[in-house]
């Protein structure tokens, strides 16, 4: 217990001294100003449990328009945090 006292000290004390400094170059700032809005978090939330197509998508988020799911993903592919993967259909001949 002590020494989680002693690591929880030293964060108060390394973030203490940062406050009022400029955060433009905080990596966690980047991060969060990608997924903010509403749908990119629950797009992100809903990939972390692996790959889904994109009706698979739209029925695990039901009140996400089609325009602002492609639109979301997109956004999410170009910032780096989706990748898409293009599956060839297998239909039975």
């Amino acid at each position: 217990m002590r020494g989680t006292l002693e690591e929880a000290a030293v964060f108060v004390e390394k973030w203490s001294a940062n406050v009022g400094l400029p955060v433009g170059n905080c990596p966690v700032r980047g991060v969060l100003d990608k997924i903010s809005d509403k749908w990119s978090m629950l797009l992100v939330m809903t990939l972390a449990s692996g790959p889904k197509r994109f009706n698979q998508l739209r029925r695990e988020v039901p009140d996400i328009s089609q325009k602002m799911l492609t639109q979301t993903l997109r956004e999410l592919q170009r910032d780096g945090m989706v990748s898409r993967r293009s599956s060839i259909p297998s239909h039975p001949r």
